[in-house]
């Protein structure tokens, strides 16, 4: 049977089907995999911010293919996906440059990047992203955006006015169906009551840039239901 978009789990077959895909993959990188034991034991709102096995396993794969020669990560956290794009481009030895606004990230961050001798190629700019993007230079075959949702539309609009995107490049935008409330908001009513708001509120944003990213007519865009939601944009 042929479904529009994904299957029809429940919330407890998800997890297992996340370990049975993670049981029939490649076994990551072992920088990866402490890293993400490292992140495993920051308090769980802080958890939730990191990628999952597959989804590292499924970045991997596609740096892999698309093959860039420099990436800019938008929100490094504690370095996990940095380290996934360091870890697939090993062939071609791609230039990774990764910002995020807390300094308390990127210690953690560049302590792994060190830890596992990746600074050759990784570095590091702290600051809000809508004010250190204008410091960049050149143009980048990858850019993976998953810093501050709200700021999405901003991002991507900075990227494409100031072509900091290479002709054969794409951006991947994570979490744009932000736990499925940008389809139906009552999904709110499971989340911490005080918290519910602020993430309706995102939800709009996020709604927001969804409507801008397919309508933006410089680009191609793809919304891939996988994860939390993943984006993906090209120049036509």
């Amino acid at each position: 049977m042929r479904h529009a978009c994904m299957l029809p789990f429940t919330e407890k077959q998800i997890v297992t089907t996340g370990d049975y895909c993670e049981t029939y993959s490649s076994k990551l990188p072992t920088s990866i995999l402490e890293q993400i034991h490292f992140t495993d034991k920051l308090s769980k709102d802080e958890v939730v911010m990191a990628p999952s096995l597959s989804q590292c396993s499924w970045l991997m794969g596609f740096t892999q293919s698309l093959a860039p020669n420099r990436i800019l990560e938008l929100g490094t956290f504690t370095g996990v996906s940095a380290l996934a794009f360091y870890e697939a481009t090993k062939k071609n030895l791609a230039e990774i440059v990764s910002m995020d606004m807390s300094e308390k990230y990127l210690k953690y961050a560049e302590e792994a990047f060190r830890r596992h001798g990746a600074t050759d190629r990784i570095s590091t700019i702290q600051g809000p992203c809508l004010e250190t993007l204008p410091t960049l230079t050149g143009q980048f075959d990858l850019i993976y955006i998953d810093a501050a949702e709200e700021e999405y539309e901003a991002y991507t609009r900075y990227i494409l006015d100031n072509k900091l995107l290479s002709s054969r490049g794409v951006i991947l935008v994570d979490d744009v169906l932000l736990e499925g409330l940008v389809v139906d908001q009552s999904i709110a009513k499971n989340f911490p009551e005080e918290i519910q708001e602020p993430y309706l509120a995102i939800a709009d944003k996020m709604n927001a840039f969804n409507s801008y990213a397919a309508s933006e007519p410089r680009v191609t865009t793809i919304m891939i239901p996988i994860f939390n939601g993943v984006t993906q944009i090209m120049w036509k």
